[in-house]
């Protein structure tokens, strides 16, 4: 599964749990379970609607669906993009000029990273 398609499932999930009513006094494992929950129901949903869809579900293993999910959890409790940098261990440097233009520093090279903040207003 490729960048674009976490962060725009990352996106989704972020905007369907912004729809639960309790989103705010969620405990931290109660979101996560949710966020799961979520992600699960799209799989299902996909295996039976979007065929497509569910190819791209089928191609996640567990990391990318950790990722998902972290990344989810980061975007609506945590520093969003910045917890994800923050949360490898082999990125040695962080650049961002904007909010669509983050590079990283990763073995010894230079890359722009396909996640970015929503907005200047969420970077800010």
């Amino acid at each position: 599964m490729n960048d674009t398609v976490k962060n725009n499932l990352i996106a989704e999930l972020k905007a369907e749990a912004h729809k639960h009513p309790n989103l705010t006094t969620m405990s931290d494992e109660e979101l996560r379970a949710h966020i799961v929950f979520l992600l699960d129901s799209m799989y299902k949903d996909a295996a039976l609607n979007n065929p497509e869809r569910y190819r791209e579900f089928r191609s996640m293993n567990f990391h990318d669906k950790d990722t998902v999910v972290n990344g989810a959890f980061e975007s609506i409790r945590g520093l969003g993009v910045l917890g994800q940098i923050i949360a490898d261990s082999d990125i040695t440097e962080v650049m961002i000029n904007g909010y669509c233009d983050i590079f990283v520093e990763k073995a010894g090279r230079l890359r722009r990273m396909e996640s970015r903040f929503e907005s200047d207003q969420e970077l800010e």
